[in-house]
């Protein structure tokens, strides 16, 4: 994780404004986005499109002449209680850059309005329900209530049974061997406890385990790895000794460092 931020740090990231960004789901969308990586990441390319949209509208720039945004998506599958959750941690550029004779400008966005935040998450969850109701994944129970269809996937039902929280400091054992799960605020008819399986429990925590090859952080706009004005905008390497160090190391000290494919193993990019 350190070499990871490191890497961020010294080789991506620009010294201008961050925002940190959090994208939260209702409970039902976190189980069909885990159970389809690829519908994930569908919905993550909506999130960051808007942002894009807003971060070039705010100052005055127009995507339609090159203009971008940068950010780095967090996929994360759990909340702090072990509770299955997917949901998106994003920094983003709190502006955006143009590209003008092979030379970037940034331009900040220094303000933030709640109206604003609100108008923006209401245009996310409307292109993101139109986009799951298109390809046929949630279906519409009435004016503003929306449904998932039943399916019959094993793992799917894993994660299911993940959706809601679990706290480890929260739980024990009974004299049958069962795991007794105490609720941080007692249910409306009184109950204070729930009693699982131990295959229940295993259950919950293998839910939390990514799909093979489910990349779980995701570079966008002017911080892809294909975007043709990167190298203006991410920091120049810098000139340093580890290759002079890395000659007075020995094979085993060597092999022990973690190498670029290492550093990037889970990492993955695309253009907006």
């Amino acid at each position: 994780m350190a070499e990871s931020a490191t890497h961020f740090v010294n080789e991506v990231l620009p010294h201008k404004p961050l925002r940190k960004w959090v994208l939260s789901l209702p409970f039902q969308l976190r189980y069909l986005l885990a159970a389809q990586p690829k519908v994930m990441g569908e919905v993550l390319q909506i999130f960051h499109r808007a942002l894009n949209t807003y971060q070039c509208k705010k100052v005055g720039l127009k995507q339609s002449t090159g203009a971008r945004t940068g950010a780095i998506t967090f996929i994360q599958r759990f909340g702090g209680s072990l509770n299955f959750n997917i949901h998106f941690h994003t920094l983003c550029l709190d502006g955006a850059y143009s590209f003008d004779d092979n030379k970037a400008q940034f331009h900040i966005n220094q303000t933030l309005s709640h109206l604003e935040l609100e108008k923006l998450l209401k245009q996310i969850t409307t292109r993101v329900v139109r986009h799951l109701e298109r390809r046929g994944l949630i279906q519409k129970e009435d004016e503003n209530n929306y449904y998932l269809p039943n399916r019959e996937n094993a793992f799917d039902h894993i994660q299911a049974s993940s959706i809601t929280c679990l706290s480890e400091e929260r739980l024990s054992q009974n004299a049958k061997g069962q795991v007794v799960y105490k609720l941080k605020n007692a249910y409306d008819n009184g109950t204070t406890h729930i009693v699982l399986k131990p295959l229940d429990l295993i259950a919950r925590l293998a839910s939390l385990v990514p799909r093979p090859r489910v990349n779980l952080t995701r570079f966008f706009g002017v911080f892809a790895p294909h975007f043709k004005h990167r190298k203006l905008v991410v920091p120049k390497p810098k000139k340093s000794k580890e290759k002079t160090e890395d000659k007075t190391l020995t094979p085993a000290q060597q092999s022990s460092r973690m190498t670029w494919t290492q550093r990037h193993r889970g990492l993955s990019g695309c253009s907006i």
